[in-house]
């Protein structure tokens, strides 16, 4: 290992270095000592509120749905349409708060960001035992002879399970009610709804706020009910170059495969509905759509430009739609 020189022979070699750039260039230079600049910390709390929203506007309002004091982005479950943001127009009568319950758990995923230096077999550096996140070996003589106790890297520090800390509802921990007794640490705090997705978010205490005063924790849950999606695939032949993305000029498509999809419980075979995957669903015409095609003889072109994206792009449309049917396929 080489060795750098000293803090003064280091300021030394840079007056020298300014000097001769002087003498260089011709102008005067003046010489700086380097000093440690003090940079003001933020502001830290530990006094915690908690502010529950709606993460989206609920697929029940308009113009999707017709309700229009379903939840909107934004919405504090404990004062729907009330405060900020400005609550949309239309609804007649606020529904009432959304209580809700929550969890706060410990997050003991560590820290990949820990320093784990090593200075290999130096004998000018004494052995500290400064690389925790490595075991003592004949080439790491700094390594930690209790490895891997006091690594916190995710991949290495051992973890049986998130400790529960605390847990409550909304009575107990809102805007107004506090949290303020968490010991120094990492959290998760879990927040569950009667008509929302469960959801939650990461906060550290003491948490960072930019001005004194409490600090907010916001989560979003997702309204019922979820938009439901649909899964595409794609599977093509990596090899121009193998960067796992289809390279259109250089990669072909391959057939002939067979998709599995899983969840946390296992394979998943059905749908939401609880039909077998790539079911082939009808869908109410959208308002303004009319029901009944204007002609049997529809072109793709006119059906794209009559029903709009998603709608028939047949003629044979108009058969289905002669029965009666005011659905069509998507």
């Amino acid at each position: 290992m080489v060795r750098h020189g000293s803090k003064r022979d280091i300021t030394r070699r840079h007056r020298w270095m300014a000097a001769a750039l002087a003498a260089l260039i011709g102008f005067p230079v003046v010489l700086v000592q380097s000093s440690t600049v003090h940079v003001a910390s933020a502001a830290e709390t530990t006094d915690l509120r908690l502010d529950v929203i709606s993460a989206r506007d609920s697929s029940l309002r308009p113009p999707r749905g017709d309700d229009a004091c379903a939840p909107y982005r934004g919405m504090h479950l404990l004062t729907p349409f009330a405060g900020t943001p400005t609550p949309p127009a239309g609804c007649g009568t606020a529904p009432e708060p959304f209580t809700y319950k929550w969890i706060i758990n410990l997050d003991n995923t560590g820290d990949p960001h820990q320093a784990s230096p090593s200075n290999a077999v130096d004998p000018l550096d004494p052995i500290d035992g400064s690389d925790v996140c490595h075991p003592v070996t004949p080439t790491n003589p700094d390594g930690d002879p209790l490895f891997p106790a006091s690594c916190e890297w995710p991949s290495v520090h051992p973890v049986e399970y998130s400790p529960v800390i605390t847990q409550g509802d909304s009575s107990d921990w809102n805007l107004t009610d506090a949290i303020n007794a968490l010991p120094e640490g990492k959290y998760l705090v879990s927040v569950s709804a009667d008509g929302y997705e469960i959801g939650g978010a990461h906060f550290t205490v003491p948490m960072p706020v930019l001005n004194a005063g409490p600090g907010i924790i916001k989560v979003g849950l997702n309204p019922y009910p979820i938009p439901l999606g649909t899964i595409q695939v794609k599977v093509f032949e990596d090899a121009a170059p193998a960067d796992g993305t289809f390279d259109a000029t250089t990669e072909h498509g391959l057939e002939g495969w067979n998709v599995t999809v899983n969840d946390i419980l296992g394979q998943v075979s059905t749908d939401w509905y609880v039909n077998p995957i790539c079911t082939e669903y009808y869908r109410m015409v959208p308002t303004g759509l009319d029901a009944s095609p204007p002609s049997a003889t529809m072109s793709p072109t006119e059906a794209l430009a009559y029903y709009g994206e998603g709608g028939p792009g047949q003629a044979d449309a108009a058969s289905f739609y002669g029965g009666g049917n005011p659905d069509y396929i998507f």
